[in-house]
């Protein structure tokens, strides 16, 4: 999260995994910034999983909790 473009900005999305586990609860990967241009987006992931799953980006909504 060291570009310019997402320095001091709220994300715009979360990125999560989703485990291929029966119940296996999601963790928090990383964020998404949308570009300034609206033609793309900024990705920075605090972690890359190494087990089978899915990626899964929801929009950062704090007042949900996430």
């Amino acid at each position: 999260m060291t570009q310019e473009t997402t320095k001091g900005r709220r994300p715009d999305f979360i990125v999560f995994h989703a485990p291929e586990r029966k119940n296996a609860p999601w963790v928090r990967i990383g964020a998404m910034w949308a570009s300034k241009d609206g033609k793309g987006f900024t990705q920075a992931q605090d972690y890359a999983p190494l087990t089978p799953g899915v990626i899964i980006v929801r929009p950062n909504d704090e007042e949900a909790g996430e």
